[in-house]
């Protein structure tokens, strides 16, 4: 069952029934989030929550954290269109679509936050490995798919 609520996610999470998206395998995909800080939650550390960066309720309209951003990050995000550069079509199916765009992002001047409210977050159930992944990772993956990805991020980071 997929937590809906904070108390059965922390309580999932306590007992490893939940996890962040990959951080087993990936961990720098979602390290900066910092989820101990945010299981925490600002009324437990509002001290150390108030600093540089900082976003506080009464003033911004919601409690957030800022998070520098790091190679590989790759958070959800929530930001004005107009301001959200386009995904770079050459990352198509499985494989650095989500690492380029927020690459781009941090490249723009973009700043990170976690939004510290337990009510906020994202759950999907664990699922099959997509089509996509099989071709790019699976067992009878081939590594010209593999190397046609670090190509096209190796020319999309210098075009940065």
């Amino acid at each position: 069952t997929v937590p809906r609520e904070h108390a059965a996610l922390k309580e999932s999470w306590g007992v490893g029934d939940a996890k962040g998206f990959h951080v087993a395998n990936f961990p720098k995909g979602h390290r900066a989030t910092d989820f101990d800080r945010w299981f925490a939650g600002s009324k437990t550390s509002a001290k150390s929550s108030i600093g540089p960066g900082c976003l506080i309720r009464s003033v911004h309209g919601v409690d957030a954290y800022p998070v520098a951003y790091e190679e590989h990050f790759e958070p959800y995000v929530v930001a004005p269109r107009a301001l959200v550069p386009f995904y770079d079509e050459r990352f198509r199916g499985y494989g650095l679509n989500k690492i380029s765009h927020l690459r781009h992002m941090a490249a723009l001047g973009f700043n990170f936050s976690v939004v510290d409210d337990h009510g906020a977050f994202v759950a999907a159930c664990a699922h099959p490995r997509s089509p996509s992944w099989q071709t790019m990772y699976g067992p009878n993956a081939g590594t010209e798919h593999r190397a046609r990805l670090a190509t096209h991020f190796a020319n999309f980071t210098a075009e940065l």
